[in-house]
């Protein structure tokens, strides 16, 4: 039996089953690169994930600094402040042990430490001082990228399921988001979501913060080939 082009059931597709999406990947590297913030959406299983890590990867290759963290996996704020800061440092290109004496400095009310995984891997613990707000931290963290980078130096930053953003502290949240992220040079954002009313509605009602923060692209199935066709009634047929 001929092998399919696509393989299903992973939530992330490898690269050489990865085919149909030229033009999008061209599209959304040349958005990034100029400037232009995506919101991204469809619903699951239609390759979001897959397709902005190809795009990541290419432009890691490119020289471009890249980060991406997924907001499903994030349960509290503090949570977020030390995923979101762990990935930054790790993709900034510096070390981490060296970033990390400085991260008091850039971030208020964050005491870092730095330890090792279970994999021997450098792993970035926080302790919080309780007399400075969660949501100072929050800014001083959104702010990171910016503080890291080179002159002349791009960065893209991918936000997985940001509608989930709204369990940490619902819109007071995306206001400070949006408060840090629109001052930004030099840096794409990437804002991926599967709910898409919620997703939509963040960026699409002029009540909410992300309000016209971005250009909004559906991502539709890629068109069935003939070979995958073929391969379908193969499968069919036993």
């Amino acid at each position: 039996m001929k092998e399919s082009l696509f393989k299903f059931g992973k939530a992330v597709v490898e690269d050489k089953y990865f085919v149909g999406r030229e033009k999008e990947i061209k599209q959304l590297k040349a958005d990034l690169l100029n400037g232009i913030n995506i919101i991204l959406y469809a619903p699951r299983r239609f390759g979001k994930t897959s397709l902005i890590l190809k795009v990541l990867d290419q432009l890691k290759k490119e020289g471009v600094k890249t980060a991406y963290i997924d907001l499903f996996h994030v349960y509290s704020l503090e949570n977020f402040i030390r995923s979101y800061v762990s990935i930054i440092l790790k993709n900034s290109g510096f070390s981490m042990k060296k970033t990390v004496k400085k991260l008091g400095s850039y971030i208020r009310g964050v005491i870092p430490s730095l330890g090792m995984d279970d994999s021997g891997n450098p792993s970035l613990s926080f302790s919080y001082d309780t007399k400075i707000p969660r949501q100072d931290s929050l800014l001083d963290a959104l702010e990171l990228p910016q503080k890291l980078k080179n002159k002349n130096e791009k960065w893209v930053i991918v936000f997985d399921e940001f509608q989930d953003i709204n369990r940490l502290d619902g819109e007071i949240i995306e206001k400070q988001f949006r408060s840090v992220l629109q001052l930004h040079q030099d840096i794409g954002y990437a804002f991926l979501g599967s709910k898409t009313h919620m997703l939509l509605n963040m960026f699409m009602d002029k009540r909410r913060a992300f309000y016209n923060f971005g250009k909004i692209q559906k991502l539709n199935k890629i068109p069935k080939t003939r070979n995958d066709r073929i391969f379908r009634k193969e499968v069919q047929s036993g």
